[in-house]
């Protein structure tokens, strides 16, 4: 007979086993694009980080702007500010989510398309788990 006490433990109850598992995950990357999806793809990669003793990687890609029409593409110091609110905006959002503060981490910003930035931080960290969650649209969204 399962009691209402016994189904609040189990859902308290951690689902992963990783400390016995023989996987060596020395680095995670979280990819986010600062959306709820991707607060709650967050919130796992910093959890796994714990529990396996990972170094966790928070990366947020921001695409690069032409700013000038017909232009050769992005000057410098427009960049430079791009990447600058960027960074303040990640660091504010990292810091509403308790599960990562109480982590060592790094927070990295990248100007290239998401998918590039993804692989190259991979291949530069030495990243063995990518963590992301969805845009979050469904529905209507989607089409």
């Amino acid at each position: 007979m399962t009691t209402i006490a016994d189904m609040q433990r189990e859902e308290k109850a951690p689902i992963l086993h990783l400390k016995t598992s023989t996987i060596h995950i020395k680095g995670i990357l979280a990819a986010t694009d600062l959306s709820d999806g991707a607060s709650r793809a967050l919130k796992v990669a910093a959890h796994l980080a714990k529990q396996l003793h990972s170094r966790l990687h928070v990366l947020h890609a921001i695409a690069p702007q032409v700013y000038v029409p017909g232009g050769a593409g992005l000057t410098p110091l427009l960049q430079e500010i791009d990447i600058k609110h960027a960074k303040a905006a990640l660091h504010k959002y990292v810091a509403k989510v308790p599960e990562v503060r109480v982590l060592k981490h790094e927070q990295l910003i990248v100007c290239e398309p998401p998918i590039e930035a993804i692989a190259s931080v991979v291949e530069t960290k030495g990243i063995d788990l990518v963590v992301m969650g969805s845009h979050g649209r469904g529905g209507l969204g989607k089409m």
